[in-house]
């Protein structure tokens, strides 16, 4: 378990690297809530999100994401 959160923390950063600081509002669980320019599309950010850190080579790792106007749960 403390692996995944390790990966999952890892995209959190990546996020924030490729998307400007502040893009992950909140984290629940295993998903990540992030606000991003208009131009940024759910499949770069789920892009970012399946990228393996260097430090796992090899482990297959994917990801969802979905655009809305506003957080729904």
């Amino acid at each position: 378990r403390s692996i995944a959160r390790d990966v999952f923390g890892f995209h959190c950063l990546e996020l924030d690297r490729n998307f400007g600081e502040g893009t992950v509002l909140f984290t629940a669980h295993d998903e990540a809530v992030t606000e991003v320019d208009q131009s940024v599309t759910a499949k770069d950010v789920q892009d970012v999100m399946s990228k393996c850190p260097e430090w796992l080579k090899g482990c297959p790792i994917t990801a969802e994401a979905k655009e809305t106007p506003c957080y729904c749960k």
